[in-house]
């Protein structure tokens, strides 16, 4: 299914609320970090929709 996101939304939930602060904070400041704030928000969305099914979701894999 396509749904596009606004990231620019924060979420209602925070998914890593589990993490303590010190973990969070090694997160925040490794790769993945960087990715959420810098790569994620600039993802070619509408280009990519065309792959995906509005029921099935992506094509399985040969």
């Amino acid at each position: 299914m396509i749904r596009i996101r606004d990231n620019k939304q924060l979420p209602l939930f925070d998914p890593w609320a589990y993490l303590g602060p010190k973990r969070r904070a090694m997160l925040d400041a490794s790769w993945a970090g960087l990715f959420k704030e810098h790569c994620l928000p600039n993802l070619p969305v509408e280009k990519l929709a065309a792959c995906f099914s509005q029921t099935q979701g992506r094509p399985s894999k040969e």
